[in-house]
């Protein structure tokens, strides 16, 4: 299993499209930073990806189809 945890990190800003090109990621978690902005149209294409905890940050909008 591929996974990438950064809890309480204070990343901030907004998430990289080009975290796209991760498509074996199964599990991503990013929980308690200052992240903003949407999800990515971009990450449709994690199709490996399970798991996404983003709770703790102020990301709104939908999830990418």
């Amino acid at each position: 299993m591929s996974s990438i945890t950064l809890v309480r990190n204070g990343l901030s800003g907004t998430l990289p499209a080009t975290w796209a090109n991760l498509t074996a990621l199964r599990t991503l978690d990013l929980n308690n930073n200052r992240i903003n902005g949407t999800l990515p149209a971009t990450w449709a294409n994690m199709g490996a990806l399970r798991y996404l905890y983003l709770h703790g940050n102020a990301i709104d909008g939908s999830l990418p189809r």
